[in-house]
């Protein structure tokens, strides 16, 4: 961990430099809100991570016996962003005889078990009390970091992307939509551009982190992992997780990087880094192109039964045959609450009809241009076939 601590320091000093210096000042102006941003909000981000660094700390004194986890066979559902794979993992993580998953609340307020301990002790004192004070303080509180939205109710104990575990060791994808001009966070979404050291260090980071979550909800359980921002980390993962089982979401690449960039406006708005509208457009084009060149190689490198491609069009009405066929040919075990997890999937899936408006921002290079570039790879990646044993 001392290698991940100083690779955090290192990486957060970074960031804000890079928002000061001439090309971050231009991307993003000094506003009094971004100034207020920076030197208010995230030296309070920076507290909150050395509380999680001290939470590892006392792991370590505590709670060693972690390291002696062992992953097996874990689940893990990544993909291109906006193409299905939260709609998956929240319906596998209801067959909760199978699996464990990381909630969201673990993710952010708790990626060590020291502090799971202490939280969970809070906890039970506050659901004592009338209304769950405390809860309903937290969830508003990270509702308006969230910029979009606010947080619904229950939010923080639904499953969550364990990408966000990332955030202490300064690896986590998501810290670019306050921090436009930082090299290191845009190579976090092409994983292989990444010095080989960095990578070393961010991957034994994350394994731990899992450790801890087996550690914590029970060894016995199969992880169930989602992670749309680690399309790229695939061939790293390959050999971090060699016995891990893979279900890769895909879509149209037009429409991916179009809902991705609608998404991300109202977050960008209340960080202050909308100006950088056109290198948010320009960037998401070179990570998601390379994402779908990394899926079809490994498509061609992995077994059958240890890779699935989802095709997003295929979940709407349909979710209970695609998402099976992917688990049986991963050779998974269809149990009678797997089974009843995935009839109710298929219902909410008919009945869907997403709220979600695509409004792209304009750029020198749009979602159509990008569409007509990237359209053979996706193409392939539904038509060319996966490698088998024999070959």
């Amino acid at each position: 961990m001392r290698e991940a601590f100083l690779l955090s320091i290192r990486m957060h000093a970074l960031w804000l430099f890079e928002a000061l210096d001439v090309r971050g000042r231009y991307l993003c102006p000094l506003t009094l809100r971004r100034l207020l941003l920076l030197f208010i909000g995230y030296p309070i981000y920076l507290l909150i991570q050395g509380i999680h660094w001290a939470g590892f700390l006392l792991d370590e004194i505590f709670f060693r016996k972690y390291r002696d986890v062992v992953i097996k066979e874990p689940l893990i559902i990544t993909g291109i962003p906006r193409s299905g794979a939260t709609f998956v993992q929240r319906t596998l993580s209801r067959a909760t005889g199978q699996f464990t998953t990381f909630q969201t609340w673990e993710c952010l307020l708790a990626p060590s078990i020291t502090e799971r301990r202490i939280i969970q002790f809070i906890a039970r004192l506050d659901n004592r009390l009338n209304g769950r004070p405390l809860h309903r303080i937290v969830e508003k509180l990270i509702g308006r970091l969230c910029g979009e939205r606010a947080i619904d109710e229950g939010e923080l104990t639904k499953p969550g992307e364990d990408y966000l575990t990332l955030l202490p060791v300064g690896a986590c994808f998501i810290m670019v939509l306050g921090f436009p001009a930082s090299r290191s966070l845009w190579q976090l979404g092409r994983f292989q551009e990444m010095p080989d050291e960095q990578r070393e260090v961010v991957l034994r980071y994350y394994k731990a982190c899992l450790q801890k979550h087996l550690y914590w909800a029970g060894p016995d359980k199969r992880l169930l992992s989602k992670n749309s921002a680690f399309g790229s980390w695939l061939p790293d993962l390959r050999f971090l997780l060699p016995d891990a089982r893979y279900i890769t979401c895909v879509r149209k690449p037009g429409e991916a990087l179009s809902s991705q960039l609608s998404s991300i406006r109202g977050t960008l708005e209340g960080l202050s880094t909308i100006s950088a509208a056109d290198t948010y457009s320009l960037e998401l084009q070179t990570v998601f192109a390379h994402v779908y060149r990394i899926i079809l190689k490994e498509k061609q490198s992995f077994l059958i039964d240890h890779l699935a491609i989802i095709n997003q069009p295929d979940l709407k009405g349909a979710a209970y045959n695609t998402i099976r066929a992917s688990l049986k040919q991963l050779c998974f075990r269809i149990d009678n609450e797997l089974e009843q997890v995935l009839r109710e999937a298929d219902k909410e899936s008919a009945g869907y009809t997403s709220e979600h408006q695509h409004a792209p921002f304009e750029a020198k290079s749009g979602p159509d241009e990008f569409n007509s570039l990237v359209e053979d790879i996706y193409k392939d990646i539904l038509e060319k076939p996966y490698m088998t044993r024999n070959r």
